[in-house]
């Protein structure tokens, strides 16, 4: 029996003008936070392969901070992106102090049913999102044939087979790969990496034997996760993790299709599942030691309390997973994880999409338009936003009231008030204004604003053993003698 998990699935529909017009540029649409594509090697010809603009072995010439200019344009088709369940994404603190976060889906069935002219076809992918795919691959084969924009991973510095560092200096392969494969259906044969392959031919994540190892150290195969080398937001964020828990459609299979001028319906479904069994969250070590704990508790429940193994092994799921199903209907072995968008309109045909801003003809994502009334205030508390907000309000009217004259400009104020008038507004909230100048002094009053920009909460109880005191030992020339 298999356990359905929903995931949440989104799409998002590009038209070849949103493409041109909107999706490149970087106040509307950000790119991906890292580009390990850019990182130098020394290949076989023992010359140095640089990427322009030259990049030195540093995380900051890697990082892409999102309000740093960065973006990569989206092109056009139905951008699908599936967001993976908590119970997979959310870290889980060991014994050591580390966090150690669950493998993840592997495998997705991408099923695309379209309704065009009253007649229904449908079109099925595979995307192996642990699939590696070289750079030399994806630049002259992969990309040129679908279109697909594939995430770039690093991968670590492994000596190539044969290299002789004392000739001419270390020779590695290129210490990035590109993640994630789409394959058509009728096509689609899983294969695993042959015994004793080179790294560049190495086809899966968990198949390289120093992965994220400098200079090949040896390490523990790493399964795919929802973190990755980007950070925690790895799977949520769509620009890294395009080709890995998303799916560009591209309609190329669409016969004389010009996406410019075509009305379909599409729908999507996707399913996904581990390729490997021992990954699978109802297989695991995690869920066994669960399951071990929810058996030995009901054990020692009282009778009337007790109940029967499928409903124990359902609150192991959910305590560990908050996966909440019928225990009636028989105890899941595996899981499988879906996810669907129906009735996806598409059409362009004549000025369609209209509406908006008419510079943005044809666009699916018209730019939100500037509403004048939206205001935003940041404070280190919500009395401190408020405060800067009247503040600003009060400054804007006074300048367009006082442009105008008459009776409509604002009465005068002392200007130690019109200065401090963001502070008194603070202290007016606190209940601190009345106390100014009657034993309240002004740094009393400056302190009192600072501190309730800052909250308390009880975080618990930290025991520390520490062995008890022996006689130093004198003879030891390193002892150190505090002074007393």
């Amino acid at each position: 029996m298999n356990l359905i998990v929903p995931v949440n699935l989104q799409a998002l529909r590009v038209s070849p003008n949103d493409a041109s017009l909107i999706t490149k540029q970087s106040d509307l649409f950000a790119g991906p936070t890292t580009s390990f594509e850019g990182l130098p090697w020394r290949g076989a010809d023992y010359q140095e392969h640089w990427t322009k603009p030259y990049k030195a072995n540093v995380a900051a010439a890697v990082s892409n901070p999102l309000w740093g200019g960065v973006t990569e344009q989206l092109d056009a088709g139905v951008h699908l992106h599936w967001a993976l369940p908590d119970g997979l994404s959310q870290g889980v603190q060991q014994a050591d102090g580390t966090l150690a976060f669950a493998a993840v889906p592997n495998r997705w069935l991408v099923t695309r049913i379209i309704t065009q002219g009253g007649a229904t076809s449908a079109r099925q992918w595979v995307v192996e999102s642990d699939r590696l795919i070289t750079e030399d691959a994806y630049l002259n084969t992969y990309y040129p044939t679908t279109k697909r924009k594939v995430a770039a991973t690093p991968v670590g510095w492994t000596l190539a087979p044969g290299a002789k560092p004392e000739d001419g200096g270390a020779v590695y392969g290129q210490p990035w790969r590109r993640l994630g494969q789409v394959f058509e259906l009728a096509g689609w044969q899983p294969a695993a990496t042959p015994n004793g392959a080179t790294p560049d031919k190495v086809l899966h994540l968990d198949e390289l034997p120093a992965q994220l190892s400098p200079f090949g150290a040896a390490g523990a195969p790493v399964p795919l996760r929802a973190v990755g080398p980007g950070g925690p937001s790895f799977a949520a964020y769509y620009p890294d993790s395009r080709s890995v828990f998303g799916f560009h459609d591209t309609f190329s299979d669409l016969a004389g299709a010009d996406l410019a001028n075509i009305a379909f319906t599409a729908s999507y479904i996707v399913s996904g599942w581990h390729s490997h069994a021992s990954d699978d969250p109802l297989q695991t070590n995690a869920f066994r030691d669960a399951l071990a704990k929810a058996t030995t508790a009901n054990a020692n429940a009282p009778k009337a309390k007790q109940v029967d193994a499928p409903q124990v092994a359902a609150s192991a799921v959910a305590g560990l997973y908050r996966w909440v199903y019928d225990p009636t209907v028989g105890t899941p072995t595996r899981c499988l994880y879906g996810g669907q968008v129906a009735g996806l309109a598409w059409d362009t045909t004549g000025n369609k999409p209209s509406g908006g801003d008419p510079t943005f003809p044809k666009c699916f994502l018209q730019p939100l338009p500037n509403d004048p009334t939206v205001r935003v205030a940041v404070g280190n508390s919500a009395p401190g936003a408020m405060a800067a907000l009247i503040k600003h309000e009060w400054s804007e009217w006074a300048k367009a009231a006082a442009a105008r004259g008459g009776l409509t400009a604002p009465p005068p104020i002392p200007p130690v008030i019109a200065d401090n008038l963001e502070f008194l507004i603070d202290a007016l909230q606190l209940g601190l204004l009345h106390e100014l100048g009657s034993g309240l002094t002004l740094p009393a009053l400056e302190q009192a604003l600072h501190q309730s920009g800052f909250g308390a909460s009880h975080s618990g109880t930290a025991w520390i053993v520490r062995a008890r005191g022996t006689d130093p030992d004198k003879t030891d020339p390193y002892r150190f003698d505090p002074p007393e």
